[in-house]
């Protein structure tokens, strides 16, 4: 399926994923690719969750083109399951909000701390090597899957590069008294951390979560209905978002395949995407966003 920024620029859009194959086996040294507005991402061959954004511009278009027009700098950007950190770089680059993160997997935490780097935005980011549950303590985590790491658990099985990661909650890591986005992306873990943000969600501040639910909650016996029950128990409803028109729609339930989007206000959060300014994304030819 053709990327929507790519749209009308097929061969361009070829012809460039033709030459960064080429040229990243060739030379295997990270390369320093401009993104969004002001941001840049490190980027070395193989790197999917990177590489996807030089090819198709915003690898998850509505999601990322989401949070590009609904935060704001002010707000608090969380970011669970940061992974290589294009959330991260968007809420904290682009946008110039603070950033709580977490990614669990030290060699992935690597990359995230460099990508951090790169943009110069270390003193709007919190970065945490842990993982988030529904309590604290120790959990054992894949480490050979790359973005799929997740948590060893029921049909979860352990791989020879898996280690011991100390857990956190969202509740004993954020405070309550400022909007917040959150962003939840844990490979099935999604109910625990939100059992674990109790409070974060009761408080009224969380504008927006936008959560993975794809059916690998299964590996814990947990199904995806569970977690969209959590988050309408507590206010949230599911929608859909339209970057073109910058425009919700009220869904009926979640998304059955990647993210689902809920907001605790769709008028507020609409108000909010269709006054926010434009955002260049240089990987798609000098598209706006």
């Amino acid at each position: 399926m053709e990327a929507p920024l790519n749209r009308g620029r097929s061969i361009q859009a070829i012809t460039k994923f033709v030459r960064w194959q080429v040229g990243a086996r060739v030379d295997r040294r990270p390369r320093v690719i401009p993104w969004i507005d002001e941001s840049s991402l490190l980027v070395r061959h193989g790197q999917t969750t990177l590489t996807g954004n030089l090819y198709s511009g915003l690898m998850e278009y509505e999601d990322m083109a989401f949070v590009l027009h609904a935060l704001r700098p002010e707000d608090l950007f969380v970011d669970v399951g940061a992974n290589m950190g294009v959330f991260t770089i968007i809420a904290s680059k682009v946008i110039g909000a603070d950033v709580v993160c977490f990614e669990p997997v030290p060699s992935t935490f690597e990359g995230l701390q460099a990508q951090i780097a790169l943009n110069g935005t270390q003193d709007r980011v919190i970065a945490n090597n842990k993982g988030v549950g529904r309590e604290p303590g120790t959990l054992r985590f894949t480490g050979g899957k790359g973005a799929m790491n997740q948590v060893v658990a029921g049909a979860v099985e352990a791989d020879a590069e898996g280690q011991e990661v100390a857990v956190t909650t969202l509740d004993s890591e954020l405070s309550n008294d400022r909007s917040m986005m959150l962003k939840i992306d844990v490979e099935g873990f999604e109910l625990y951390v939100l059992q674990g943000a109790a409070s974060v969600l009761s408080s009224g501040n969380v504008q927006a979560i936008l959560i993975e639910l794809n059916g690998n909650g299964r590996a814990y016996d947990i199904a995806d209905e569970a977690v969209h029950a959590e988050l309408v128990k507590h206010g949230y409803t599911p929608v859909a978002y339209n970057p073109r028109d910058r425009t919700l729609t009220v869904l009926p339930t979640f998304n059955t395949h990647g993210n689902t989007l809920y907001v605790r206000d769709p008028d507020v959060v609409a108000s909010r995407c269709a006054s926010a300014p434009r955002r260049t994304i240089h990987t798609a030819y000098g598209q706006q966003v």
